[in-house]
């Protein structure tokens, strides 16, 4: 192999590792939250992310945990959420890989 061989595949190497790291999604402590155990509400988000060319061109990937957390506070209004389940999947389409992550929990409102 030679020297600008090598350097050509560690450059893709490197930029195809970047695509896979996403955001940290933060789900807070509710030990001293007080909620309404009687109104309990199933709230449910998706957002998806597409690997072009077979990772090397990556659109909305690391983003998908994050717009999928947000979606669901905003469904949950402000609710405290428990039971929280995460889902990843992913399907081939013709030039990559459609990557989805689906956040479901059980949202139940605050009380003041």
């Amino acid at each position: 192999m030679t020297r600008h061989a090598g350097r050509l595949l560690s450059l893709v190497l490197c930029a195809a590792s970047v695509a896979c790291t996403t955001h940290p999604v933060r789900l807070d402590n509710i030990e001293n939250v007080h909620y309404d155990p009687t109104r309990p509400t199933e709230v449910k988000s998706e957002a998806c992310g597409t690997m072009l060319l077979f990772a090397f061109i990556p659109v909305k990937v690391r983003s998908r945990q994050l717009r999928a957390e947000l979606a669901i506070q905003n469904q949950a209004n402000g609710g405290v959420l428990t039971n929280v389940r995460v889902q990843e999947r992913w399907l081939w389409i013709l030039f990559g890989t459609l990557l989805c992550t689906e956040i479901s929990a059980t949202a139940y409102p605050r009380v003041p």
